[in-house]
């Protein structure tokens, strides 16, 4: 900074000195912004339809699931969900006259 406060040198005069831009200004930044923003479509564009694709289906599941919170529901019979497993047969017992190096009891 100099006496009058302001920065004294020039990169940081030109970031954080308060100034009016000019017109040539503006459309240089609006030109790098444009130049950006086409140089990531560029990069990006295969994997943007299945983004957008991927937010409009979470979205919809997100409406769906808030509007199952308020359906109601609970007013039919308790539904069974329990599912039979098939029997398995038990493994047959070990062959060895020694004993098993298990802990536990067969």
């Amino acid at each position: 900074m100099d006496d009058n406060g302001y920065p004294s040198r020039w990169w940081s005069r030109l970031l954080f000195e308060p100034r009016q831009l000019q017109d040539r200004e503006w459309w240089l930044g609006l030109t790098l912004v444009v130049i950006l923003l086409g140089g990531a479509w560029l990069i990006f564009w295969p994997y943007i339809p299945q983004l957008l694709a991927n937010i409009f289906t979470s979205l919809f599941d997100l409406a769906t699931w808030i509007g199952g919170l308020f359906s109601g529901g609970g007013g039919g019979a308790p539904v069974d969900t329990s599912v039979a497993s098939p029997q398995i047969p038990l493994p047959s017992p070990s062959p060895s006259i020694s004993p098993s190096p298990s802990p536990f009891p067969r």
